[in-house]
Order: C-alpha cells, then sequence, then structure tokens
C-alpha cells in the first residue's frame, strides 16, 4: 500500500487554440478553472474577451495529498455578462501516474540552451530513438515534450473536440527544492510608427497613349499597413512619357507590434454591437501599389510589392541594380537568409522592384493553338525609404504627412509638361499642343492670308474696272467739252 504523499502542482497554463464560441454572434471570452482535490481556482477576472484562440500565460500553484488527489482537471470557460458562465471543455491531467512514473514527467523545462553544436546530430538520433521506445520489447509509452497539447471535451458533446490547450505541469514534493517560478504573461502589443518616404519610380510600364499616340501614364503610389481602408497615396506625376516619376512623399502609420510573435496587432470590431474590439494578428507587410490615374474611368493597377517588414529583402542601391526575385512575389517567403529585420535595423532605402500581371501569348506544339496566359512581370521601380520609431521616438522627432512641416520635403523637380490639363488647359496649349501644331498653324495662316488677298481681289476687281472705265469716260468727255469750248472761241 503506498504512503500518503503531500506534493505541490504548477500549472503553466500558455494559450488556447481554435475553441469552440458559445456565443451567437462573437467569439468566446475565455478565462480558466482548476480543479484538484479540495481547491478549485477561478481565473475569471483575468479572461480574454472576444478571442478564438486566447493567450493565458498564467501560473498557477496548488497542493494535495496523494493518492487521495488523482486527477487535476483545467476547464476553459465562456464568461457571460448577463447569464450564467458556460462550459468550453475540460482536460484531465493524471498527477499520481505522473508522480510515480519512473520518468517523473513534472521536472519542469528541459534545458536545452545548454546542448553543444556538436551533439545536435547525436542529440536528434536519440530523440528518434525515444520517440519509437514503445516499439521495443521492453519499451513502453514515454511523456511528450513539457509543452503539452491538450484537447478540451464537453461532457454534452462526446467525441467532439472543443478546441485545444498548451500548457504544462510540474510536480515538487514538499522538501524539494522548487525553481524560480517562470514569468510567461504574454507582452503586449508595442505601439510603434512606420515612416514611408515615396522618392521615385522608374521604368514603369506606359499603359496608355495620347493624342499624338505617344505612350504615357500618369503615375502614384498606394500604401497601406494590412488595413486597406486606412491606405494612403502620393500625388500623381502625370504624362510620364519615360516611367520616371518623382515624389517626394512622405506617410505616417501608427501600429501596434508584437515581438514575441512577429505579428501586427489590429483590433477591430466584427459587428457593430460588440462590446470589445477583436484582435488580430497578421503579419507585419507593407504593401505597396504603382496606379495609372485617369479622369474618366477607373484608375489602371501598374504593380505591387509586398514587404514584410520583419523579413525585408536588401534593397538595391540603383534601378539599374534592381532585380524582380521570387522573395518578393509573395507574403513572407523566401529563405531568411540575407533578410532584413526593420524592427533591429531601424531604417533602410533604396529600390524595390514593383511586379505585376502580364498577358503573354503562347502556342503548343502539337495542337498550335494561341493561349492567353498571365505571368508574373516586372513592372517597374520604386525607390523608397523605411523607418520604424517606438512611440516615444516618433513623439520626440515628429514629422509631416506628404510635403508638409514638420521636416518637409522639397517639392519634386518634373519637367513641365507634367501637369493636370483639366485644371491647366492654356497650359496645356502652350505645353503640348502648341509645339506639335506650330507649323500647321504658320501653314495654315499663311494659307488664309492668301485665301483673304485672293477673295478681296475678286471682290475689289470688278469695282476696280468700273472705276476706271468711268474715269476713262469723264476724262474722254471733258476732253470732247474742252475741245468744243476752244472751237467756239
Amino acid at each position: 500500500m503506498q504512503s500518503k504523499e503531500s506534493i505541490t502542482v504548477v500549472v503553466y497554463v500558455v494559450q488556447a487554440l481554435n475553441l469552440t464560441s458559445r456565443d451567437i454572434a462573437s467569439e468566446s471570452d475565455a478565462y480558466i478553472v482548476l480543479t484538484y482535490g479540495k481547491e478549485c481556482v477561478r481565473d475569471r477576472a483575468y479572461y480574454i474577451p472576444n478571442q478564438a484562440s486566447p493567450v493565458f500565460g498564467r501560473r498557477f500553484e496548488m497542493r494535495g495529498l496523494l493518492p487521495r488527489d488523482q486527477i487535476l482537471n483545467v476547464s476553459i470557460y465562456d464568461r457571460d455578462f448577463a447569464s450564467p458562465d458556460d462550459l468550453i471543455g475540460s482536460t484531465c491531467i493524471d498527477i499520481e501516474d505522473r508522480f510515480w512514473s519512473k520518468h517523473l514527467p513534472g521536472f519542469g523545462l528541459p534545458k536545452r540552451e545548454t546542448i553543444d553544436t556538436s551533439e545536435c546530430v547525436t542529440e536528434q538520433l536519440c530523440l528518434l530513438a525515444l520517440n519509437r521506445f514503445e516499439e521495443h520489447p521492453d519499451g513502453f509509452p514515454l511523456t511528450p515534450e513539457h509543452v503539452e497539447t491538450r484537447s478540451l471535451y464537453h461532457p454534452k458533446r462526446a467525441g467532439i473536440e472543443q478546441g485545444k490547450v498548451q500548457l504544462w505541469v510540474e510536480i515538487y514534493e514538499p522538501g524539494q527544492p522548487h525553481p524560480h517560478p517562470l514569468d510567461i504573461t504574454p507582452q503586449p502589443p508595442q505601439p510603434y510608427e512606420l515612416r514611408v518616404i515615396v522618392w521615385n519610380t522608374a521604368d514603369v510600364v506606359l499603359n496608355e497613349r495620347n493624342i499624338f499616340g505617344t505612350e504615357m501614364s500618369d503615375i502614384y503610389v498606394k500604401c497601406w499597413l494590412q488595413e486597406f481602408s486606412k491606405a494612403q497615396h502620393t500625388d500623381v506625376h502625370y504624362r510620364s512619357l519615360t516611367g520616371e516619376g518623382n515624389f517626394n512623399w512622405r506617410m505616417i502609420f501608427p501600429f501596434r507590434y508584437s515581438p514575441a510573435d512577429g505579428m501586427l496587432v489590429v483590433g477591430r470590431k466584427k459587428a457593430f454591437y460588440e462590446q470589445y474590439d477583436t484582435e488580430l494578428k497578421f503579419p507585419p507587410v507593407l504593401t505597396v501599389q504603382v496606379w495609372d490615374n485617369d479622369s474618366f474611368s477607373a484608375d489602371d493597377f501598374l504593380g505591387t510589392v509586398d514587404l514584410n517588414l520583419a523579413r525585408l529583402p536588401p534593397p538595391a542601391r540603383s534601378p539599374e541594380k534592381c532585380k524582380l526575385n521570387k522573395g518578393l512575389s509573395l507574403t513572407g517567403s523566401g529563405s531568411r537568409h540575407g533578410l532584413l529585420n526593420l524592427f533591429h535595423r531601424r531604417h533602410v532605402r533604396g529600390w524595390f522592384p514593383v511586379h505585376g500581371n502580364q498577358h503573354v501569348v503562347s502556342s503548343g506544339d502539337k495542337s498550335e493553338k494561341r493561349q492567353r496566359r498571365n505571368t508574373l512581370a516586372l513592372t517597374g521601380k520604386i525607390e523608397l525609404e523605411l523607418e520604424v520609431l517606438s512611440k516615444e521616438e516618433a513623439t520626440q522627432t515628429p514629422v509631416g504627412r506628404g510635403r508638409e512641416p514638420p521636416q518637409h520635403l522639397p517639392e519634386p523637380l518634373r519637367p513641365e509638361v507634367s501637369f493636370n490639363w483639366l485644371q491647366q488647359p492654356a497650359r496645356t496649349f502652350n505645353k503640348l499642343l502648341w509645339p506639335r501644331v506650330r507649323k500647321s498653324f504658320v501653314w495654315l495662316g499663311a494659307m488664309l492670308l492668301l485665301c483673304l488677298l485672293a477673295y478681296g481681289l475678286v471682290l475689289n476687281l470688278p469695282t476696280v474696272f468700273m472705276v476706271r472705265t468711268l474715269d476713262q469716260r469723264k476724262s474722254s468727255i471733258g476732253w470732247s467739252e474742252s475741245r468744243s469750248s476752244i472751237s467756239n472761241e
């Protein structure tokens, strides 16, 4: 018969995963309830509102007596305001079985960090043998890693998983020294500010033609940080004939970032009647798009690039060295080798490739049928300056949006033909139309003058002839009268 043993059970609850919601129109407001022996801990004050995968980061210490107190029950409840709290699911852990096990699976965290690099291969072989230890004739199943992922079940929904909970349990005897408690409290997201300066563009595709048949584009740049509703855009560089655009335009994006998860945290209400915001986590991806401005139709999309601030590809120093690679075609893709973490680097400037879909016509060898397909192609290059600041640093060094003070940016040196023709028609005629139609206008004026002269001659010739005839007749009559007067004398 086993003697009674007084033990201390320490439970670290890390997080829950994919909890089944007990509310109709929102996620669960989850909190932890622990029951062990005669002790019951209800952690209702530290509930996580409106989360399907809440991160708890809680530590609990309970005492019991073996073999009387055998089972540790871990439950997740949904906190309600006007009705009793609902049980989401629970899981049971046999503490007695773990305590009397010859492997004592309650020792705490493994000291993996103390292993030398040269022992990694040996360690992997040992782990492989241990994972398959139960296949040995004298083997048996071993306790898994210290962080357990346990399924949650509801008594009224037997066999249907209601989510998972990640935790680990440590068991100590009263005389056994305890290690220092671990602080696994989740770090709240920190406020940051991203400052983006759009300097220039180069080699942007030209998808329009003016009235003279010359290819051109009215270029502007649009940026946003996960929330499209808060997108910002530059002014328009009108009539770019070479794909070059000059902007000198600053954008400011305040956001919250969790360094532990490496994720951007966005709080938003899924419905207008919800009391709390739902925290959603996304990769810290800055979306930069190049557009062609149209006055009477929808703007044309020219290209885009997604920049993960935590895994940023190094930019090129010049547009000639800026090439399209696979690491920029998909969000967060590519290896970690050579990537920059802007939260550590803080500041970077250079050229990034802009890609878009290009229609390609291909023909098969056998069928000889031409097919259209979209391929990823380089559609431009953009010079950006990215800077990440904490909230305190941003407050100490304020800047203005666009080209506004403080720390205003200079006006871009754009060609004289870069302006809106609808707002300045006289300048449009002087800069765009007149140089092309000047010779035609000179010839047209000369021809018009000749036509007017001819028209005047045609109209005035009969009058001239009549005047001359009358003058001749008058002169002849006067001569005859003078001759008759002389003869009379």
